[in-house]
């Protein structure tokens, strides 16, 4: 009795399991696709890849590697807020702010260490926090795009390599080519498994009925003998 509790209980955890597995392969799918769909959205190099107002960056180099507690490095992922022009009256410094810019023609993320004028005329100057680097040179709060919210270490190389053609391939449609065919052969196989129950259930009728016609023919047999 009590290896038949067992088992139960080996078999129901399994399948929990199993369950959780693909929950949570499904989701990571969806979650890679989304910042995949994303990205790909917003190719033009001056254009933050966001969803509904909020934004990620992979960081290419280490300008703003620094003590700072949102000080980040070459190969994270950093998460911005895109600005409205009342968040552009509202920066400060030491803000760190994403903007285009014209000279790398590429996005950059600095922090905000001088803010001259307000209105229309509000300009702000922006410094790395790598140690000796310059200032840059300033800059109209309208050219402001985003504000930072927060970091993820290591992951921008992953998304970096994920808008390549092959990181796209093995990590997105490679996977879900995967699952279209594991899911095609587990629908065969439980229809296979469905067809073989069926036939064997009317096999073993057919038994039935004949054993019944068989029976039926016995005893009229012995009703004619007697």
């Amino acid at each position: 009795m009590e290896q038949t509790q067992t088992s139960s209980m080996k078999e129901k955890t399994i399948k929990v399991l199993k369950i959780v597995g693909q929950v949570f392969y499904y989701l990571l799918i969806v979650i890679i696709l989304t910042f995949s769909i994303i990205t790909i959205a917003a190719r033009e190099v001056d254009k933050i890849p966001n969803l509904f107002g909020r934004g990620f960056l992979a960081v290419q180099t280490d300008s703003m590697s620094g003590p700072n507690k949102d000080s980040f490095d070459a190969g994270d992922l950093i998460y911005v807020k895109l600005l409205s022009d009342k968040g552009r009256e509202k920066l400060e410094v030491g803000d760190v702010v994403t903007y285009f810019d014209k000279t790398i023609k590429a996005l950059n993320t600095h922090r905000i260490v001088e803010i001259n004028g307000t209105g229309d005329e509000m300009t702000v100057v922006t410094q790395g926090d790598k140690e000796g680097l310059g200032r840059d040179r300033e800059r109209l709060a309208d050219e402001m795009l985003a504000i930072y919210t927060g970091k993820t270490r290591g992951l921008g190389n992953f998304i970096s390599f994920l808008n390549t053609r092959l990181g796209f391939g093995l990590v997105i449609v490679l996977p879900v080519l995967a699952l279209f065919i594991f899911q095609s052969v587990r629908v065969y196989l439980l229809y296979k498994e469905k067809k073989t129950a069926t036939e064997a259930i009317d096999i073993e009728a057919e038994r039935e009925r004949i054993r019944q016609e068989i029976l039926e023919e016995m005893a009229e047999k012995e009703k004619k003998d007697k």
